[in-house]
């Protein structure tokens, strides 16, 4: 690879260079396959070969994954993969007909950025400046949590989703895997946490970024996601839970559920010092 396509591919986001590759394995399992199945080949081609890729260090399982969706939006808004079908990566038929080395990843990106503008438009979304530490300092804290919440508006689910796994990692998770998605905006992962020496719980969790109100529904239906596979689940939510949906995640005789709403998640971002840059 020269100096002067390394330099332009640089300049894009780094999971567009993920693109060919994920195309080719696609091809190699007949245009359809799970994601698990998907992000192991991937990885494997990118073990064996590191010159496609700007970065010399070869990506963690855990940094592909969160990659790997938002390789999956952009494959969808660009009319290469399937939104349709769950827990499934399949080709379009234009997907299966472009060859890996003819993709544009320069057009790709422009795609990218006119869907996340269309997305801050489409939910009115007012972008506040950045503050100074100073600024901040003066502010009551919650004035600062409603500037966070506003900023938080801004962010497309697969930046949503990575600050909510930021959240787990520093809250004692380990193994944090995204496992399906149910639409663009919601998705369902499963994680560990270590209590002690001698007892671990398998966790599952749901990531929604979308500002309406969680009904009681949706966590049975998330029980339901759960049921045989973990111990215990986390519900996390750009919104608040209703009445109904509290008492149902804390319903006796069921696996409980810890619900986490938007005025939460900020206090937590404050604890952990997680930030959002303003782009």
């Amino acid at each position: 690879m020269s100096d002067t396509i390394s330099e332009e591919l640089s300049a894009l986001p780094e999971y567009l260079q993920y693109i060919p590759t994920v195309i080719e394995v696609q091809k190699y399992l007949g245009g359809s396959g799970k994601p698990a199945v998907v992000f192991d080949l991937v990885l494997d081609r990118v073990e064996k070969s590191k010159k496609l890729f700007t970065e010399s260090a070869i990506p963690s399982p855990s940094k592909l994954n969160n990659e790997m969706q938002r390789v999956r939006k952009t494959l969808v808004h660009a009319g290469l993969l399937d939104s349709i079908q769950k827990g499934v990566w399949t080709l379009t038929k234009k997907g299966l007909s472009i060859e890996p080395s003819d993709i544009d990843l320069h057009q790709l990106n422009e795609i990218r950025k006119k869907v996340d503008k269309e997305y801050r438009e489409k939910h009115k979304i007012k972008f506040p400046g950045k503050t100074s530490q100073s600024e901040v300092k003066k502010s009551a804290p919650y004035d600062f949590r409603r500037m966070l919440i506003d900023r938080m508006r801004e962010l497309a689910p697969a930046d949503f989703e990575k600050i909510c796994q930021e959240i787990l990692s520093k809250s004692g998770f380990k193994r944090l895997r995204i496992s399906g998605r149910n639409d663009d905006e919601s998705c369902d992962g499963e994680c560990i946490f270590q209590e002690n020496p001698l007892m671990r719980s398998y966790v599952l969790f749901r990531f929604k970024c979308e500002e309406r109100l969680v009904e009681a529904e949706e966590i049975k239906d998330f029980r339901r996601t759960m049921a045989r596979r973990a111990d215990k689940g986390i519900f996390m939510t750009m919104s608040f839970f209703s009445a109904d949906a509290k008492w149902e995640a804390q319903r006796e005789g069921v696996s409980p559920i810890a619900l986490v709403d938007k005025e939460k998640l900020v206090r937590m971002m404050e604890r952990f010092k997680i930030r959002i840059e303003a782009k």
